[in-house]
């Protein structure tokens, strides 16, 4: 069963990085271990998100991470997409909401520089902040994928 065609791509399994960049995270080296042998196994979608980290101050660690092991991998990268999410701080290793225009934007565009593109492929609002209106932060989406920073 297929997930549906994304630019071309048919998605039927993807891998998210959430357990490979947060507390109790392997090595490194293990973690682009993983990713390597997901890649070799047929996985083209890999989801993750500026807070796949341990706290505020690891910001955009699984992104990188994608990022090195894909530079590190000698099949065919035109295939592989990647999610990504914005929305959430992490301040102490919690998770809280951060839907503010401007952080939203922030975020974006430092996914942009982790994962080393020029265009996100897919950006998601990770969760919705209560103290700033739902409207707002879907209008900043819609800004980021407007000013060319995500194409979905």
């Amino acid at each position: 069963m297929s997930l549906g065609i994304l630019d071309g791509l048919d998605v039927r399994l993807g891998l998210g990085l959430l357990r490979l960049g947060t507390d109790g995270r392997p090595e490194d080296v293990e973690a682009r271990a993983v990713l390597h042998f997901a890649l070799e196994q047929g996985i083209r979608l890999f989801d993750t998100a500026d807070t796949y980290c341990r706290d505020d101050d690891d910001l955009h660690y699984g992104e990188a991470l994608l990022r090195d092991a894909l530079g590190s991998w000698s099949g065919p990268l035109a295939e592989v997409r990647v999610v990504t999410k914005v929305g959430l701080s992490r301040p102490g290793g919690r998770w809280v909401p951060r839907g503010r225009p401007e952080d939203l934007r922030r975020a974006a565009e430092g996914s942009v520089t982790a994962l080393g593109v020029e265009k996100l492929f897919l950006l998601l609002l990770h969760a919705r902040d209560p103290g700033v209106p739902f409207e707002e932060q879907l209008a900043a989406l819609a800004e980021i994928q407007r000013d060319g920073l995500a194409t979905h």
